[in-house]
């Protein structure tokens, strides 16, 4: 385990530099003045060559590059080009929101896809098993920012149940649950039909192996079948499409953000592409890579302890 361990971070280097690389490029390249984006349409010709200058956007690209990997090197990712603060800190400040986000959203699909897919395998071809591939077939093709302007206008707009805004007060964590609920709902049903889906094929496949089979004629319980053996064996596929959303949830949930206008990291990198603060981006995506990678290793390992049989 240590080693692969030390490996898997050893390869994390050249992936994290070529990330780095190919935004700062790509970031650099698209239309737009940084300089007349921070002072606005009305700012002097004089004015933007001044902080132009004091930007180092005058510098060729290649020297504003090597400058960048440089202070990247010393821990510096620079500072924004719209605050003025470090980039690390302006990413950090609403980080642990878009976390409460993802981990609330990918907890609630677990909760609900999972039973939904081993009942619906289990009870296959039966009014129930119908009923619920007929729903998720439903929700995936609901967009999710729709479904949670849909939620938004039934529980907050009309019955006033929840918040329509906001991440709630930050000392009080009743108020960040209250203000929570809904979008993490959002996420949550939208992934749990992808999951319920998934859930049902692997079932169907696991429980018609010689093993399932064979448990059954030993006169196992049908519970301890369902669960102990073919379950647990199923969930390798479950668990490697919900690293891949907390991946991407981590990454900034947008569109479910901007919604429900709550504070992330999804549109802290909005604001900065629209305002062409390049440090910002460049450290905001620098940050999501490092997320991905996290999760993927998370992965890896919950592998071996679902799967002895899997060489790490």
């Amino acid at each position: 385990m240590g080693r692969y361990l030390f490996k898997t971070i050893l390869a994390v280097i050249p992936t994290l530099f070529g990330v780095v690389t190919i935004v700062f490029f790509l970031i650099h390249l698209t239309p737009g003045d940084p300089a007349l984006a921070i002072l606005g349409p009305h700012a002097t010709a004089d004015s933007i060559r001044e902080l132009r200058l004091s930007l180092d956007l005058d510098q060729p690209l290649y020297l504003q590059y090597f400058k960048f990997m440089r202070n990247l090197m010393q821990g510096d990712m620079g500072r924004s080009l719209v605050t003025g603060q470090p980039v690390l800190l302006e990413t950090l400040r609403p980080l642990p929101y878009t976390i409460q986000l993802a981990v609330a959203g990918v907890l609630i699909s677990l909760i609900l896809g999972i039973p939904i897919g081993v009942v619906s395998a289990v009870r296959r071809n039966t009014f129930l098993d119908y009923f619920m591939r007929a729903a998720s077939i439903s929700g995936i093709s609901i967009p999710v920012f729709f479904l949670a302007i849909l939620i938004l206008w039934v529980f907050s707009y009309h019955l006033g149940w929840f918040p329509i805004i906001g991440v709630g007060d930050t000392t009080n964590w009743r108020s960040l649950l209250h203000h929570l609920i809904l979008p993490a709902s959002a996420i949550g049903i939208s992934m749990a039909v992808l999951i319920m889906r998934l859930t049902r094929s692997c079932m169907l496949e696991v429980l018609s192996q010689d093993y399932v089979r064979t448990a059954r004629a030993k006169g196992l319980a049908e519970k301890s079948v369902i669960l102990s053996h073919a379950l647990k064996n199923a969930l390798l596929p479950i668990v490697t499409v919900v690293g891949l959303y907390m991946g991407q949830l981590l990454g900034g949930a947008i569109l479910t953000e901007t919604v429900f206008a709550r504070m992330g990291v999804g549109k802290l990198l909005m604001d900065a592409i629209f305002a062409r603060d390049y440090p910002q981006v460049q450290g905001t995506v620098l940050i999501f890579a490092c997320a991905v990678i996290f999760v993927n290793l998370t992965v890896d390992i919950i592998y071996r302890f679902l799967d002895p049989r899997i060489k790490l």
